[in-house]
């Protein structure tokens, strides 16, 4: 039990690390082989994507050698007690301490990954200029129609209304300022093809605002009609209409970028919230278009009501491990692609090999009606409203008094503290977030003392009693290992596990009482066959969301069930359809009331 409470505090303590201190300690260049970006985002197999460290990797960070050293340790101890467990146990506990080791390296390298993405949009934003833009997309949650008094049977079965919101940035004057852009569709299916067409609809509106524009950065998330071949093949044919080129598109990793969106879609929702209580309706694109424009709309918002997506020819364009890829440069070579940020000097992919089509054969919007309720608004210039209700003069940011700071960052690590909402907003939306370490480590109080002695100009140079030992190559993770897909590959299903996977899909079927995922799940730990053996062992079992994943599948299917089961499910059906046939000629009076009938 000590050995076990030991475990649990070490990793309680690993968790506060990730959650605090590693993005601090992350940087381009480390002698921390877990801190080193360009040694963990390096991909050993391509030259193309993979940078050199200069340095050797000889440091120990101790939280990092604390995480690896308990996992290693819950593993060596599962292995240990293997013979006082029965094999049921075993194969279970084996399979739940693999996944939970998988999870935590997974995010691990996810917090990494985060923290070099952000580095593009940081730099993106000192290079924009009065002739460039960077704008960030991404699909709103869809609104559901919501009216002044509603009953309860009018809350269920509601269909939302799909809307898009682009955030364009821009420097002017030195100061940067912010457009939005929001699409509101009739109809629409949130594909490539509307966002190829939002995205040339956008450039459009852009080249009339800023006639001087010629360049356009763009950042995304990894939805899929985003991070599509399509998206970024088609992408280069929209700058051959406005003479607007694309210059890069960067994709953030997951939860990690696209939060101007989310901010604008918040404070949309807050004013249409205030229509909606005033006695209006919102029930149709429409009624979601006026209550976005009322009251004056909302400053820097331009609103699009749109049909459809018209598309006039299919396209189709694959790229090879798109999956892998978080970075694009548009050349006239073809397309310069990454698999991180500032990692190596890249890989080209040839226009021959890309099939761009031409501009007339791009998405288009149809049945746009156009709405313009602001222009490019900056901070400085919400400030200059907001004195009227304000007394106090407006101050910069940078020098606010921290003693009176009232709204501090929510991004994990960063210290920064503001006196205005205004300012943490300007700060989440093109700021760059300042890290500071919530507790120091050994290595960082010997450089901190080693320092302080230096400044009181001491005797002696201060030595270190116990000095950690560099990492060997078996502790130290492979190169590259936070890049994605690096540690999961995905594995087809085996026979067996495919039958008892449908067997328990169709038992749900018969029953009316569908399976549910994650009992599948725990029932294949502990499945056994006639003879009373173990039908799968621990590298067979599944987790719930993979049962899930082919639950779905199999409902998509038409031909679900074998040549029996189909026979039988078509002589119900008949039957049903006789019967019910029956019933409407008895409520119709159509039916022959004879003798011969009634008996």
């Amino acid at each position: 039990m000590g050995w076990a409470k030991q475990q649990e505090n070490n990793l309680r303590a690993s968790k506060r690390y990730l959650k605090s201190d590693f993005k601090v300690h992350v940087s381009q260049s480390s002698t921390v082989a877990d801190h080193c970006r360009s040694y963990v985002l390096s991909d050993p197999k391509e030259p193309s994507v993979q940078a050199t460290c200069d340095h050797d990797h000889s440091d120990v960070c101790e939280c990092c050698a604390t995480l690896a050293s308990t996992l290693n340790d819950i593993e060596e101890g599962l292995v240990a007690q293997s013979q006082n467990m029965t094999s049921n146990t075993k194969e279970e506990l084996v399979f739940r301490v693999k996944n939970a080791k998988t999870a935590i390296l997974a995010w691990k390298s996810h917090l990494l990954r985060s923290v070099n993405q952000d580095g593009a949009r940081v730099q993106l934003l000192k290079e924009i200029d009065e002739s460039s833009v960077l704008i960030v997309q991404d699909w709103a949650m869809k609104y559901l129609p919501r009216k002044y008094r509603e009953s309860q049977t009018d809350w269920f079965g509601k269909r939302g209304i799909p809307w898009h919101l682009t955030v364009a940035t821009r420097r002017e004057g030195g100061q940067l300022q912010m457009l939005t852009f929001a699409h509101i569709f009739k109809s629409c299916t949130q594909d490539s093809c509307a966002v190829l067409a939002v995205m040339a609809d956008v450039i459009r509106q852009l080249k009339i605002a800023m006639p001087g524009l010629k360049t356009v950065c763009y950042r995304q998330d990894n939805a899929g009609c985003y991070h599509c071949g399509i998206t970024l093949v088609c992408a280069a044919a929209l700058d051959h209409e406005e003479g607007v080129k694309i210059r890069r598109l960067d994709f953030s990793d997951p939860q990690g970028g696209k939060a101007a969106c989310d901010r604008k879609a918040a404070t949309i929702k807050s004013h249409m919230r205030i229509y909606l209580n005033a006695g209006n309706d919102i029930e149709t694109p429409e009624q979601m278009r006026d209550a976005i424009l009322s009251s004056g709309g909302v400053p820097g918002v331009n609103v699009a009501l749109c049909e459809t997506v018209q598309v006039p020819k299919v396209l189709s364009s694959k790229i090879d491990g798109i999956s892998q890829l978080s970075n694009v440069e548009y050349k006239e070579e073809g397309l310069l692609v990454w698999r991180a940020y500032g990692i190596g000097d890249g890989k080209l992919i040839p226009t021959d090999k890309l099939h761009c089509p031409s501009p007339s054969d791009l998405p288009t919007l149809t049945g746009v009606t156009r709405s313009y309720s602001g222009a490019f608004t900056s901070v400085k210039e919400r400030r200059i409203k907001a004195s009227v209700r304000d007394p106090d003069p407006p101050v910069n940011i940078e020098e606010e008094d921290s003693n009176a700071a009232i709204f501090s960052c929510p991004e994990e690590g960063c210290v920064k503290t503001f006196v205005r909402y205004s300012s943490l907003q300007r700060h989440l939306d093109c700021g760059k977030h300042q890290r500071a370490l919530e507790r120091y480590t050994l290595l960082d109080r010997a450089a901190v003392g080693y320092a302080q002695r230096l400044e009181g100009q001491c005797e002696a140079v201060p030595e270190l009693e116990a000095v950690a030992e560099p990492p060997s190559s078996h502790d130290m993770l492979p190169k590259g290992w936070a890049l994605k897909s690096s540690a999961s590959r995905r594995c087809r299903f085996t026979y067996k596990q495919k039958n008892y996977l449908t067997e328990k899909f169709q038992q749900g079927e018969r029953s009316g009482r569908k399976s549910d995922p994650a009992s599948v799940a725990r029932s294949m730990m502990s499945a056994v066959d006639s003879q009373g053996k173990r039908m799968f062992s621990s590298e067979e079992f599944l987790t719930a969301s993979q049962v899930a994943g082919f639950f779905s599948r199999l409902a998509a299917k038409k031909s679900l069930f074998n040549d029996d089961d189909l026979e039988e499910e078509i002589e119900c059906a008949t039957q049903e359809a006789t019967i019910e046939e029956l019933t409407n000629k008895v409520f119709s009076g159509t039916f022959s009331r004879t003798p011969h009938h009634v008996g």
